[in-house]
């Protein structure tokens, strides 16, 4: 403990000794230096007097003076050993660099203080309508297992971006994985990139191929075809023990997610891809056998019903496969209990 962590009330004085011989110095010698006498430094570190404050001034210049004896030593060592010394401490850099990254710093810390802090960070303008299902109807559920089901042309797209913007933000999720019919996979990397400076991989068949595209890192964040995903080499790739699972999987055009309960049930290879990512795999699925479930679940589509009743209800099981077991089910639950997993606006 340095003189300077000592009380005044203290009755013992061991670091005036301590500090003496660090220097080298005999009680003579260190009290010349203090201009005091030798009995006094005697005294001090007897214990049987204390330093008064002009002489404890002295005794915590001495203290800075070792100290700094010590680290230009230290650095006088690292440069005989060939390190480079550490940069000395100047005021002549670029101000507005500066304030970059003091602003950079400020932003890191934005999303505790304001709700909607992924509506200032991104490249848009979000519509009444948007703020509405992201910040009222999306956000406050945990989990999230949600049908967006509003036109086309609403800006789906930007309602998940917000979602997913704001939730990485809070540390709600860390990986997310969009799965959006072949065409569309180059528009939802370029919106999320461009609009909310999300980084997401396309993940091509290739890739499964040569390598594990769904390892943590580089996989965080990717966007897949359900064709491709539902391939048997990239399906292998996702359930295989090396990668972990998805917090959040977003289904665009998911009416594409067909199955139907007529003619004793028919459900498609995308239909049980689905299935086993939100957890509701049957035994005799070709996708049963996936370890982990995603917990937040968000089907985007702006026909969800299509005028036939069990491809409809099947996108709801698909979100919680007890409550919305059967279409009985479904019609019977209550649609106030309904928002909080669906919303559906008209132009």
């Amino acid at each position: 403990m340095g003189l300077v962590g000592h009380t005044h009330q203290s009755r013992n004085f061991p670091d005036v000794r301590q500090l003496r011989k660090r220097f080298g110095l005999t009680q003579e010698q260190f009290a010349e230096r203090l201009h005091v006498t030798p009995l006094t430094v005697l005294r001090w570190e007897s214990g049987q007097s204390k330093p008064r404050p002009l002489a404890l001034d002295k005794l915590r210049e001495l203290e800075r003076e070792l100290h700094e004896l010590a680290a230009g030593q230290a650095a006088a060592r690292n440069v005989r050993r060939g390190a480079a010394p550490p940069p000395a401490l100047d005021f002549a850099g670029n101000p507005n660099a500066v304030l970059a990254v003091a602003e950079a710093h400020r932003l890191a810390f934005g999303h505790q203080f304001n709700p909607a802090f992924a509506t200032e960070i991104s490249r848009i303008d979000p519509l009444p309508h948007q703020r509405i299902a992201v910040y009222e109807h999306m956000l406050p559920q945990d989990p999230l297992r949600f049908l967006l089901a509003d036109d086309a042309g609403a800006g789906k797209t930007i309602m998940t971006g917000l979602t997913v913007r704001e939730m990485l933000s809070r540390s709600r999720i860390r990986r997310v994985l969009v799965v959006s019919p072949a065409g569309l996979v180059g528009n939802w990397e370029r919106e999320l990139r461009t609009l909310f400076r999300l980084h997401f991989r396309i993940v091509a068949g290739e890739d499964a191929r040569t390598g594990n595209p769904f390892q943590a890192g580089s996989g965080d964040l990717a966007v897949v075809s359900l064709d491709t995903l539902a391939s048997t080499r990239t399906f292998d790739r996702l359930r295989s023990a090396e990668t972990l699972p998805y917090d959040m999987v977003v289904f665009d055009e998911a009416h594409k997610l067909s199955a139907t309960a007529e003619g004793g049930g028919t459900k498609t290879l995308r239909y049980q891809l689905a299935e086993a990512l939100a957890g509701c795999a049957a035994p005799d699925s070709s996708y049963c056998d996936l370890s982990w479930r995603c917990r937040h679940l968000l089907l985007l589509t702006a026909t969800p019903h299509m005028g036939k009743d069990s491809p409809y209800h099947h996108l709801w099981r698909l979100l919680d496969p007890y409550a919305f077991a059967t279409g009985e089910a479904l019609r019977r639950f209550p649609p106030a209990a309904r928002a909080r997993h669906f919303i559906r606006r008209t132009k």
